[in-house]
This record gives C-alpha cells, sequence and structure tokens, in this order.
C-alpha cells in the first residue's frame, strides 16, 4: 500500500477546538508582543511631549489613532495571511472561517471590533474617572472590564469552543 492510498483512506482530520485558557496563553503573548510594537511607535511622538505628564492637544489624538492602526494592521496581517498570530503560532492555534479558510480582511476587523465590545464600558468609565479626576469612578471602571474576559469564558459552554463574537462572524480558533 502507497503512502498516498493510505492518507486517502484515513479520512477528514479531526478539527479540535481551542480551549479559553490556550487562547488566553495566546493572548497574553500576543499582549507583550503588540506592548513592544507599541513602544517603539512611540518613538518619534516623544519629542512632542510638554512635560512628563505624556502626549497633549492634537498629538494625543493622532498618537491613539496611530497606535489603533498598527494594532489593527498587525492582527489583521496575520490573521488573514498566515491564520494566525505569533502568540497563536506558540500555542499552536489558528483562526480560521467554519469552512476552513483563512479569514478575509472584513472577518477580521469585524472580529476586532466585536471583540472590543464588552471592554468598552470599562473604558469609557476609567476615561471618564482619570479625565475629571473622578477617584470613585476607578473601582466600578475594573469592575467593568471583567466583561471582557467573560466574553472568552462563555466558550467553556458552546459546544465549538466558540466566543460569542465567533459564533456571530461563523469563525472558529482550532488547535493544530
Amino acid at each position: 500500500m502507497s503512502a498516498s492510498s493510505a492518507d486517502v483512506s484515513a479520512g477528514p482530520a479531526v478539527i479540535l477546538p481551542a480551549g479559553p485558557l490556550r487562547r488566553l496563553g495566546a493572548m497574553l503573548y500576543d499582549a507583550f508582543l503588540i506592548a513592544a510594537v507599541f513602544m517603539l511607535a512611540t518613538v518619534p511622538f516623544l519629542s512632542f511631549m510638554e512635560d512628563r505628564s505624556g502626549l497633549r492637544g492634537p498629538f494625543l489624538y493622532v498618537h491613539r489613532v496611530w497606535l489603533l492602526s498598527l494594532f489593527t494592521v498587525f492582527f489583521g496581517y496575520f490573521w488573514t495571511r498566515k491564520g494566525r498570530t505569533l502568540g497563536m503560532q506558540a500555542w499552536r492555534l489558528r483562526i480560521e472561517t467554519m469552512d476552513g479558510a483563512l479569514p478575509t480582511w472584513r472577518h477580521s476587523l469585524s472580529r476586532l471590533g466585536l471583540a472590543s465590545v464588552p471592554w468598552i464600558p470599562g473604558y469609557l468609565v476609567l476615561s471618564v474617572a482619570v479625565s475629571f479626576s473622578l477617584d470613585y469612578l476607578r473601582g466600578p471602571a475594573i469592575a467593568l472590564f471583567v466583561l471582557g474576559p467573560i466574553n472568552y469564558l462563555v466558550a467553556y459552554f458552546d459546544p465549538r469552543r466558540r466566543a460569542w463574537h465567533e459564533r456571530f462572524l461563523q469563525t472558529r480558533i482550532v488547535r493544530l
């Protein structure tokens, strides 16, 4: 029996969904990478700092848009080209559509947008607390940040181990 006939008779490969803890490991790895990218990307803005308090005025908003653009390009590039970021490679994960294809840029942008929704309330309340020196809002803001991880913990209860945004976008993360 030749190797090619053995491969055909073996049947389709089993798709193993990625669990939340493995995803968390990949996200943590990617968080360190993106933090390093953000540090390097901030270097050109250092000359515009007025003092140690940071950027002010229009430079603050240009800097935020710049970092958001880098974040989007970082994830979009890796997801559309390889189906995985560097953290996902280390944890042997891959993102794909339900038919096994690589996600498109539309999938990637939608994924980033929908995955960020649970984090937005905490971010908004914390921004208000910091901007207006309302220290009593910091606790509720941090409590609202719990909504972000809950999005991924629901994957424990989904038969295909998908977070809510993956169910909506018809994508999945599989183990390799």
